[in-house]
């Protein structure tokens, strides 16, 4: 009943009229088809996600030759475990130390960073440092800025 209706509307409307309003119903009724319906969207991946609750850290001061200790809290929200492969932070100032076991749903973990300024890095200075996972989104960076003196 519906396509007769359809059909018969289509035939009764003039011959300039027809391609505009034919497309304008076409464009409504395919988006009430795809985006009301969130069974025909694509699935999610449901591989694990990192949550980091603070990824950029201000520390302030840090004397030369000193140690700054930065921790950065993670938490696992998905149903598949958590592994991190790996945290490269580009250079020998800066050692991370991270849970080598994967991390559940719902479980916390924290990396740890020690960063050890040298006498050439006086003034402002920002870190990245980039963490490895098997999450969805491989690579989280992390960072952390201080001002050396």
């Amino acid at each position: 009943m519906i396509k007769r209706g359809f059909l018969a509307y289509i035939k009764s409307l003039k011959k300039t009229e027809m391609p505009i309003k034919v497309v304008t119903i076409c464009v409504f009724a395919f988006l009430l088809l795809t985006c009301g319906n969130s069974s025909l969207q694509s699935p999610i991946d449901q591989r694990s996600a990192l949550v980091v609750l603070d990824s950029v850290i201000t520390l302030g001061e840090v004397n030369v030759d000193s140690v700054a200790i930065i921790n950065y809290y993670l938490v696992c929200q998905s149903p598949t475990p958590l592994v991190i492969k790996g945290v490269d932070s580009g250079c020998h100032c800066t050692v991370a130390g991270y849970p080598k076991k994967p991390i559940p749903q719902g479980d916390s973990a924290n990396i740890t960073l020690r960063f050890t300024p040298e006498k050439e890095m006086k003034g402002n200075i920002e870190k990245t440092v980039v963490v490895s996972t098997n999450a969805e989104k491989r690579f989280v960076v992390l960072k952390f800025r201080c001002t050396v003196k």
